[in-house]
């Protein structure tokens, strides 16, 4: 990692992947490399797998005290690290975080571009097998950052659903999906899911 074209981002990369770079070991790397001259940023920060591989859905709901969330914000919020890859293992961190029912995790996800585009809608289609309208539309409808109070602004969903989603809820028996799906999103079945309804 010696010489002047060093890539700053792939050195937080390799360290993230290790256990031991919890936020203390990761402020001393920051002070390692804050000064660092002819080093280059070429690439996104990929945010680590084995942070989110123990997620699983909680008894008594999730906060923003629950790990990784504290970890997650340091890394968002220090403006010496370099930008992270949300999206990094075809949106692995949204998939499983939608998987565990961790709100608080999945708002953090998709303020920082986590897309639920990525995997073919994985994070989506594990929504609505669990049946959950509240984390589907989470998903798929944006908010505004800021509500205007003399308008509702109408924004674009961050993901198109389409029969297949719609054949995932009727498989699920889910019916206030299949409701949001047809009703609000104009989804329309085709032969052989409308024969299932």
């Amino acid at each position: 990692m010696q010489g002047p074209d060093v890539d700053i981002s792939e050195i937080y990369t390799r360290a993230l992947r290790y256990p031991i770079c919890n936020q203390a070991v990761l402020q001393l790397i920051v002070k390692l490399l804050v000064d660092r001259k002819g080093a280059s940023q070429r690439t996104l920060v990929q945010l680590p797998r084995r942070l989110f591989r123990s997620l699983s859905p909680p008894h008594s709901g999730w906060t923003q005290d629950d790990e990784p969330m504290p970890f997650l914000h340091y890394l968002y919020s220090n403006p010496e690290i370099p930008p992270l890859d949300t999206n990094f293992c075809e949106g692995y961190a949204l998939t499983k975080a939608v998987h565990a029912r961790f709100i608080p995790l999945v708002e953090l996800l998709l303020y920082h571009r986590a897309s639920p585009k990525s995997h073919d809608r994985l994070a989506v289609k594990v929504a609505v097998r669990q049946k959950s309208l509240p984390m589907l539309k989470l998903l798929v409808e944006k908010r505004p950052a800021k509500p205007r109070q003399d308008k509702k602004r109408k924004l674009e969903d961050r993901v198109s659903l389409d029969t297949e989603i719609l054949k995932i809820a009727v498989q699920s028996d889910a019916k206030d999906i299949i409701d949001y799906l047809c009703k609000e999103k104009n989804v329309v079945p085709d032969f052989e899911t409308l024969k299932k309804l």
